[in-house]
């Protein structure tokens, strides 16, 4: 263990190795209910520092795992006996702006890229709700998409070059900086959670700021009430439309179901529609949709218990029967769920509170079980789902038929 510190310490320097006790067990959580276990950390600056790190981990047989800000509910980043790659230091962002391109490093805070994105009248349409912690490398590594997934689609939309290290310690670099580009290779590594490479830099295409923007709130009785609602708007195609259940709104201040529709458009048919609502813009605005990120925090209440973050995309014939099926779970299992969505998407976001983790993981079980099919939208798979690509070529053609000399070699 102390040849291996020595070797990470001659790549990055004594500060940047971190193997005492108390920092590695900031190393050993994230926004998960779950625990790892890391040996040390490293917190490289180049993505030459990057792959050395990993020839290192390679020469003594040690596990690697990458990390961003953590903001990951699912597990993903949680290390067990391996070396935390944090790149938080790598941060570089600058805004190509003749392009409409950003090219970021992978530690760069998504909020960051925005602002600098905004100051040249541009703009980057996927925001998840932890945009003012979470990395542009996480949240490509986990396939995010957050709001706006419906009118502007995911983060892949806007992946226009990657730089990553492999896990053999080579550097694959594959940039076009076109606001048109082949989606392969480089969209291999989307969702791919730190397990083919670690992303050490990305361009990503911006699109114009829009000239005006607000959010129009409305209150309904029922979810089935406010979801018929929401099918209505989504034919209009604004930027979002979220959800919160009745539990969520009181602490956004509102009473009963509500949704949250954006739009940048001044659209008169969304208000035609919603019927009765309040228009929030400028400081108000910002407020509400900073409140509705920070729903897990304010769900938990400071009070010491289990708060897991699930993530579920059904079908829109599905919508309705899916929440049912949340509140029975719920009353069954007898934990609480906060229940907010990105409805024009239908990807539900259950906040589940509970007393103990086990009994967390028994609502998920529960839920799970009753539904035709599981798909998780954005949160990544992490520790809760396994997939089988390492052979992808071989299970789909065995005997090498299908255009053989392109791409797999």
């Amino acid at each position: 263990m102390d040849k291996l510190i020595d070797e990470l310490i001659n790549i990055v320097g004594e500060n940047d190795v971190l193997y005492g006790s108390s920092a590695l067990s900031i190393y050993s959580v994230d926004a998960s209910p779950f625990l790892g276990n890391a040996l040390a950390v490293v917190r490289p600056e180049t993505a030459e520092e990057v792959s050395e790190v990993i020839k290192v981990a390679n020469e003594y047989k040690v596990k690697i795992y990458p990390r961003g800000a953590g903001t990951g509910t699912k597990g993903g980043a949680l290390p067990f006996n391996g070396i935390v790659v944090d790149t938080k230091k790598m941060n570089d962002i600058e805004i190509k702006e003749e392009d409409l391109i950003c090219v970021a490093e992978s530690g760069a805070v998504i909020g960051k890229i925005k602002k600098e994105a905004a100051k040249r009248g541009l703009f980057l349409p996927p925001e998840p709700g932890s945009a003012e912690v979470a990395t542009i490398g996480g949240f490509i590594a986990v396939g995010g998409s957050g709001k706006r997934a419906l009118k502007y689609g995911s983060i892949s939309n806007y992946l226009a070059g990657i730089e990553v290290a492999l896990p053999n310690g080579k550097i694959f670099r594959n940039f076009y900086y076109t606001h048109k580009s082949p989606p392969f290779p480089n969209n291999i590594f989307v969702g791919s959670e730190g397990t083919l490479g670690i992303i050490t830099k990305v361009a990503l295409r911006l699109l114009p700021l829009p000239e005006s923007k607000r959010t129009l709130i409305s209150e309904f009785e029922s979810f089935k009430e406010a979801f018929e609602v929401a099918r209505k708007l989504i034919k209009f195609l604004p930027e979002c439309v979220e959800y919160a259940d009745e539990k969520v709104a009181e602490r956004l201040g509102y009473g009963g179901h509500v949704i949250a529709v954006e739009d940048f458009s001044e659209n008169k048919k969304l208000e035609e529609v919603l019927r009765k609502f309040d228009e929030l813009r400028g400081k108000d605005e910002e407020n509400f949709w900073k409140i509705r990120s920070s729903v897990g925090s304010l769900s938990v209440g400071g009070k010491k218990r289990f708060y897991l973050a699930d993530d579920y995309v059904v079908p829109f014939s599905q919508a309705v029967e899916f929440e049912k099926v949340v509140r029975e779970v719920e009353r069954e299992t007898g934990v609480e769920v906060f229940l907010y969505s990105h409805l024009d998407t239908c990807n539900f976001h259950p906040a589940v509170i509970a007393e103990s983790l086990e009994q967390a993981l028994n609502f998920e079980k529960i839920l799970e079980s009753k539904l035709s099919k599981v798909v998780y939208g954005e949160h990544g798979r992490g520790l809760k789902e396994k997939i089988n690509f390492r052979r992808l070529k071989e299970c789909l053609d065995e005997r090498n038929i299908m255009n053989p000399e392109k791409i797999f070699s």
